[in-house]
């Protein structure tokens, strides 16, 4: 996994455009696009730079896990999942962690 993460660390550059509309933005990736909007936009137009932060947070550890339980839904390779990835592997949440407080929840569906 940690190859992953390396090659991660070397990709394209991140575009942001002006939408010429309210705040609206447009972030581009090598990945992909994505309309970005702010708290003073019309409900609907796309996260704000905030929520896709969180997003981000949540998405790097969620597919952490995933990867690290490989279907499994065991109750204590679910917690021992989300510290490694807390921990050790979700470079998001190392970013954030000097400057924020982080909590994780998550629920177990049959």
């Amino acid at each position: 996994m940690e190859e992953a993460r390396d090659s991660l660390a070397t990709s394209e550059p991140v575009v942001v455009s002006w939408k010429k509309e309210g705040l609206l933005l447009e972030g581009a990736t090598a990945q992909g696009r994505l309309d970005m909007a702010s708290g003073l936009d019309e409900p609907g137009q796309g996260p704000t730079p905030m929520e896709l932060l969180a997003v981000a947070l949540a998405g790097c550890t969620s597919t952490d896990v995933v990867y690290y339980l490989k279907g499994a839904l065991d109750e204590k390779k679910v917690q021992r999942a989300i510290e490694l990835s807390e921990t050790k592997y979700c470079s998001v949440e190392a970013t954030l962690r000097p400057a924020a407080s982080i909590s994780s929840r998550y629920v177990l569906e049959a």
